[in-house]
Parts: C-alpha cells; sequence; structure tokens
C-alpha cells in the first residue's frame, strides 16, 4: 500500500522529509530545548531570589531568564549540529 502526502509549500516538505528520513536532526533540537528549560529555570530561580519576582523587578528577571535560556540553547543546538 503506497500513501500520498500532499504538503501545502515547499519547506513544509523540506521539514517534514529531514526529521522522517533520519536522526540527525532532532537529536541537536530536543536538546536544545531541554537546556533552554533547565537554564531558564535556573537563572529565573537565582534572579528572583536575588532581585525579587514582583512589579518591574520580576518583569525584568523574567526576560533575562527567557534572554539567557534562548542563547545557551541556541548555542547548544548549534554546537551539537558541528
Amino acid at each position: 500500500m503506497q500513501e500520498v502526502i500532499v504538503y501545502r509549500n515547499p519547506l513544509e516538505a523540506a521539514v517534514w522529509h529531514s526529521l522522517s528520513s533520519n536522526g540527525e536532526i532532532i537529536f541537536p533540537m530536543i536538546a536544545g530545548v531541554v537546556v533552554f528549560f533547565v537554564v531558564f529555570a535556573v537563572a529565573q530561580n537565582m534572579l528572583s531570589r536575588i532581585y525579587g519576582s514582583w512589579g518591574r523587578t520580576g518583569t525584568i528577571t523574567g526576560y533575562a531568564s527567557l534572554a539567557t535560556g534562548a542563547v545557551a540553547g541556541v548555542a547548544t543546538t548549534w554546537y551539537l549540529f558541528i
């Protein structure tokens, strides 16, 4: 039995083909997401203990934690792709 899959655009077809053909691409992405959440949680915990979690400082600590986690996640993904 053969299936016909219709994609909406060429980018979607390329993404699903690369994800389904080999596992090389999915492992670095999953590792990057895990690193993002771990670094975000640790940074948020540390910064909220030091600066507090209410008001304007809470907003700034939240953004700083998100930025730190994003940089760590992207750096991990980039490093594992190389």
